[in-house]
Formats: structure tokens, sequence, C-alpha cells
């Protein structure tokens, strides 16, 4: 009987690319919204609270990402493609958000 790819590890997979794409689509619109001129400084600090909590949700998402991944390795008589594809992106992601945050500074 031919193996079937674990659920943990489709769910990682595709929670990272998820967000991955919602990091990259923040990463887009707050380029954008910094060449805007003409805001005053309240709608700027909204802009930068919205910005930066939706970061944190997507480092959050990319931790259960990670996690489900670990998760999905750890399952016997499966596939195990997924699970590590979703390993690896989480991984990736949630590094270039602390090395992001440590060039910030």
């Amino acid at each position: 009987m031919e193996q079937k790819h674990t659920r943990l590890g489709i769910a990682s997979f595709a929670l990272s690319v998820l967000a991955g794409s919602g990091s990259f689509a923040l990463f887009a619109v707050a380029l954008v919204l910094s060449r805007v001129r003409g805001w005053d400084h309240d709608a700027r600090e909204v802009g930068k609270v919205v910005g930066a909590l939706m970061a944190f949700a997507l480092v959050a998402v990319n931790f259960v990402a990670l996690g489900l991944g670990v998760a999905g390795l750890l399952q016997a008589e499966r596939k195990r493609t997924f699970a590590v594809l979703g390993t690896v992106f989480a991984v990736l992601q949630i590094g270039l958000a602390f090395v992001l945050v440590l060039a910030s500074r």
C-alpha cells in the first residue's frame, strides 16, 4: 500500500507558505506606504503599530508551522516531504525575521 503524506506536514507547509506570502505582502505595503507623503503624524503611528502587530502574528504562525512540521516528521509510516518543506520554510522565515530585528537596531 502506498504511503500517504502526513497531514501535519501538509498543514505545516501550507501555513509556512501563507505566512511567507503574508510577510512579502506586509513588506510591500510598508514600502509603498513609506513613500506616501501628506499623512499626519497619528496616521503614521497607527500604521507602524498595525504593521508591527501583523509582523508578530506572522512570526507566531511560523512557530505554529514549525511545531506542526516537527510533529509531522515524527509520524511513522508516512511520507515526510511536506513536513520537511514546512519546517525548513518556517525556520528560514523565523531566522529572517530575527535578522531583520537585529539589523534594525
